[in-house]
């Protein structure tokens, strides 16, 4: 079988489906024996080896009819609708996976442009779908429904844990992290900089170990930095995006993730976190209701500024051993349901039957 991964964001670190999608792929042609995959950039021109790329100016009927499985990645690109048409003429069928786009708090974001957008063009564009791949239960449970078939498909990650690792013990007071764009917005950035003042003004707090890192609009930057010194305290800093290695040495040295979005997929920042054994404190946007609630890998408020400011008071004073014992669950959390062979396998498989079903 060969499936195109169809993208409209950049590929680039600073994005989750940017991040996500070259390892997905190259995960997939590595653990399936009967799938082959390939990537289509429609806003972007991105090169590798590793898998085909077809850019934008590539794609035509002849490359339509030599895949069987079309996935979308996100929803508000027009020039997805175009391309669906051509895949349905060719008796094609193809998914869609919103990667949160079809949450309803995410629905309300632009909310007059996206209803005209929505009539005229991707309210259908999801109902002509074969189905809309969802990353877990708590992302379907809170989107809009304009399509009955649709099956969950986690985000997968190349975990950095080691056999030999000594894994850090947490202690107080604790360091935290926020790693995510710099989005007011959709991430939440102005919940977390409220909750903050909340917390010096109303509960009397002096100070923080909060490192935030991330990458945002020039403007949304600049507002967070005169935030970060009207605040005050003295360890939250504001020091900019980080990837790599040198990103999962930063995780290793912190104690808690921090993460107060508006609404999110599952993202992949969290994924990292918690394969370094950070347990997550989350708005309820975040998506992970199920998981903290069956995994015990962190803790959820609101997404509201009293909310998260309650749950920092709370977090601050949290016995360090269930911390440990978080960082724990955290870890085999990961290794057990988001390695890269065994989400392969259910793809495949899904996919396959799918296929079977319509052609």
């Amino acid at each position: 079988m060969k499936v195109l991964h169809i993208v409209g964001n950049k590929i680039e670190s600073s994005n989750g489906i940017g991040r996500l999608l070259p390892e997905m792929i190259e995960m997939q042609n590595k653990y399936s024996e009967n799938m082959e995959c390939a990537l289509c950039c429609v806003n972007d021109v991105y090169n590798t080896s590793a898998f085909t790329v077809i850019n934008k100016y590539e794609m035509n009927d002849k490359i339509i009819d030599d895949y069987d499985v079309f996935i979308f990645h996100g929803l508000y690109f027009y020039s997805y609708i175009s391309l669906a048409k051509k895949i349905l003429s060719r008796n094609k069928l193809y998914f869609v996976k919103p990667h949160s786009s079809l949450i309803i708090s995410a629905q309300k974001k632009s909310f007059a442009k996206k209803i005209i957008a929505n009539f005229a063009f991707f309210r259908r564009f999801i109902k002509s779908a074969s189905a809309v791949i969802f990353t877990n239960e708590d992302e379907a449970k809170n989107s809009v429904q304009w399509n009955s078939n649709s099956f969950y498909e986690g985000n997968g990650l190349s975990s950095v844990q080691v056999p030999d690792l000594i894994v850090r013990k947490k202690h107080k007071p604790y360091k935290f992290v926020y790693l995510s764009r710099i989005d007011f917005t959709h991430k939440g950035t102005d919940i977390l900089l409220d909750a903050l003042q909340l917390l010096k003004d109303k509960y009397k707090l002096k100070n923080l170990n909060l490192s935030i890192y991330g990458k945002g609009d020039e403007s949304e930057e600049s507002e967070l930095i005169q935030r970060i010194q009207k605040l005050n305290f003295p360890d939250v800093t504001f020091n900019g995006p980080i990837y790599g290695k040198e990103k999962n040495r930063m995780l290793y040295e912190k104690d808690i993730f921090i993460l107060s979005s508006r609404y999110e997929g599952f993202p992949m920042a969290i994924l990292e976190a918690l394969d370094s054994g950070l347990p997550c404190l989350v708005t309820r946007g975040v998506n992970m209701t199920t998981i903290i609630e069956k995994h015990q890998v962190g803790w959820e408020c609101e997404t509201t500024i009293q909310g998260v400011a309650e749950l920092i008071l709370s977090v601050l004073n949290t016995d360090e051993t269930l911390i440990d014992n978080m960082s724990a669950h955290a870890r085999e959390y990961i290794i057990k349901e988001h390695n890269w062979p065994s989400l392969v396998n259910y793809s495949e498989s899904t996919y396959t039957d799918i296929y079977k079903r319509n052609m």
